[in-house]
Order: C-alpha cells, then structure tokens, then sequence
C-alpha cells in the first residue's frame, strides 16, 4: 500500500499531537505542518522532521490529506481550500459553529469523493465504547463535561466547545434515533457567551438525555451514565473506570426486595449495606489504554486509503451541530422568558 502524504493545519494545543501521533503511524509521511504563527510552526517541524510553512494552501500539491486543527470559526476557509483540492480532511470538532457551513463543508467533501472524517474524540475512548457496548438504545443516559476555564476556545460557549462532545455521543448511543424535543438552561459567568449550560433530549423512541457543561469549574470531570434494559452501565472518561450494574438472581427472582422489611427484626443498616452484592451485582469492566487520538488518526488515515467510512463522518457532525444550535436556541428562550416583566395578580 502506497505511503500516505498527510499535513497539520495548526499546530497549537491540539494540532502539535497530531502531527506527532502522524508523524509516527506506519504508511505514513508527515510533509508540512502549517501556522500563521511561523516560529511555533517551525517548531513542530523541526521536532516530527517536516517543513514548516505558514498557509496549508502552499503544500496542497504534495499531499493526499490535511489534518485541520485551526480555530473553529476557520474551519470554512481552510477544510473547504483542501477538499476543492481533492484533500482527504479531518477537521477537529466541530465542524463550524454555523449549521449552514457545516453542511456546506460536508457538501464539498461529496462532491469531490473524498474522506472527510470530523474529530469527535470520545467515540474513540475506550471508556465510552465499552458504555456503547453494554447499552445501546438506553432508556436514559446522563452526561457530564465539566472543567477549570482554560483560556482558549473563547470563540465559542461550553455547548459548542464541551456539550458538542456528548450531543454526539448521545445521538450515537441512541443509535441515531430522531430528537423530538429539547430544553435547556445556560449561563455567562467569565465570558460574552453561555459558560455553563444543561440539555435535556427527548428521543423519538422515548429515551432521555441528561447533559451538563461547565467551562468554569473548580474540577474536571467527564461521565457518562446509560441505563438500560440489562442494567446501568456507568464511565468516568478520564479515568476510564467503567462500571456494571445489573440485577442478581435474587432480585430478578427471589421475593421482593421490600419483603425483607416485613421482619420486624429486620437490621435495616444491614440491609442498606447489602443491596450492591446481594441485589445487585457490580462489575468492572476491563478497559483498553488505548490513546483515543492515535486511533482517531489511524482510522482516518485507514479511511483515507480505503474509501471506507470514518466513525464520526460529515453527516454525523452535522447532525451534532444541529443540536447544539437547537440547545442555543432554547437558552435564548429561557433567557427571555427570565427577562420578562412578572405579571401581578389581579
């Protein structure tokens, strides 16, 4: 299999790791990084062994495929250069702030039969597969992405910037099931945009979403709950500790659980402290150590040679920022309607 000639646009927080993690896979050859910010570039270049030059469109005749890690609100401009060029790209989430540019960006991507490949991270944790696994198609799910302010991705609010992440994730683990209605709160606490907001998703097939996102909080934290027909399967992302929790035979088929009370000698502390064990079983579940983002580039790059379909393609990020715009709007009315003179009683 022919060698594949990838580039990096933007080499900041997240673009640097890219080309490094490129730079490294097997079939691959890192050409270029490219940066207005030509001393970073050069930089990264001269640590991964590439050239280093300002504008992306400089190397276009050199490569087959651009890792895009630019701003958001570029994302236009630069995807849209490399796809007219016949590029295979990954944009990094998300794929625009603007619902109509993320289409036409995906546009783009079909028209000239390339692979266009949307970095949504967390489909590639470990953690959240092993969730997809145990309960796809719950009947509820709870997510939250929480963390200190980090000074960067001011352009947009914490739904865009955190809440993107599980409005993807969300739509995967319900399998792709149609969003019948969605409530939402948001706040500004550092910034001119919403620093902290709360979703809730109605599904088509009846499940529920709970998602919280906080750019300003004192921790981090990132989890996901899913509970479903086989029991509750519950992932911290960061650390990767996923838990299992389902019925025991006693619970599935011994008397009722409150039956226990009906002894009037019952110890009801002891009880408490024997529904996970003998009610429930928990479960720890293996996970892989895998690096999300290696396997992110590894599927792209493998997509990239054999035509087939990323995880997280044009159509998947669309659909993401199509939510988000939809939270956006119901923290506008929320907002409005807490604005709103109160009426008096008469």
């Amino acid at each position: 299999m022919s060698t594949l000639n990838v580039a990096v646009a933007g080499v900041g927080a997240l673009g640097r790791h890219h080309a490094r993690i490129l730079a490294g896979l097997d079939g691959v050859n890192l050409v270029a990084v490219a940066d207005r910010d030509t001393a970073a570039a050069e930089k990264i270049a001269a640590d991964q062994g590439c050239r280093a030059v300002a504008d992306i469109r400089d190397v276009l005749d050199e490569i087959d495929a651009v890792s895009v890690a630019t701003p958001t609100f570029t994302h236009a401009d630069v995807a849209g250069a490399c796809l007219a060029a016949g590029k295979h790209v990954l944009v990094e989430k998300p794929l625009s702030s603007d619902v109509r540019e993320a289409e036409q960006i995906a546009l783009k991507a079909k028209t000239a039969g390339v692979t266009l490949a949307v970095g949504h991270i967390e489909r590639f944790n470990p953690a959240y597969e092993e969730v997809a696994a145990r309960c796809s198609r719950p009947r509820y799910a709870r997510f939250e992405r929480v963390s200190p302010f980090a000074f960067r991705s001011v352009d947009v609010g914490a739904v865009h910037d955190l809440m993107i992440h599980d409005l993807e994730l969300a739509r995967h683990l319900f399998d792709g099931a149609e969003v019948v209605s969605v409530q939402a709160l948001g706040t500004k606490i550092l910034t001119d945009r919403e620093d902290a907001a709360t979703a809730r998703l109605t599904f088509e097939c009846g499940g529920v979403a709970d998602l919280t996102a906080n750019r300003v909080n004192p921790t981090a934290a990132r989890t996901v709950q899913a509970f479903g027909a086989d029991g509750v399967v519950s992932a911290d992302l960061t650390t990767r500790r996923v838990l299992h929790y389902t019925a025991t035979p006693a619970l599935t088929h011994g008397p009722p659980v409150l039956s226990a009370l009906d002894d009037p000698t019952a110890d009801r502390a002891g009880l408490r402290d024997s529904v996970f064990g003998r009610w429930i079983k928990t479960e720890e579940i293996p996970v892989s150590g895998r690096d999300a983002l290696t396997a992110e580039l590894s599927d792209w790059t493998s997509c990239c040679r054999t035509g087939s379909a990323p995880r997280v393609d044009g159509a998947a990020a669309v659909a993401a920022l199509e939510l988000a715009e939809w939270v956006l709007e119901e923290i506008a009315a929320s907002e409005k309607r807490a604005a709103a003179p109160v009426r008096q009683a008469a």
